[in-house]
């Protein structure tokens, strides 16, 4: 079985990393920029634990890096 997308469907589907971004951007309007630096470093602490290489590599996390 093979399943595929509209072209409309496709078209939405590539709307969705721009409606994902503005609706982190609206949500971390509320917090101050040390605020989101510490959530940022604590999240990061997670994903590193959590051993979640997919989302470690999207974010080309460098865990020598220092953050």
């Amino acid at each position: 079985m093979r399943l595929a997308l509209t072209e409309q469907g496709q078209a939405l589907s590539d709307l969705l990393p721009q409606i994902g971004a503005d609706a982190m951007n609206d949500t971390f309007a509320a917090l101050d920029s040390d605020e989101v630096q510490t959530l940022t470093r604590i999240l990061t602490k997670v994903l590193v634990a959590a051993d979640d290489h997919i989302t470690l590599t999207r974010l080309s996390f460098n865990p020598k890096a220092k953050s």
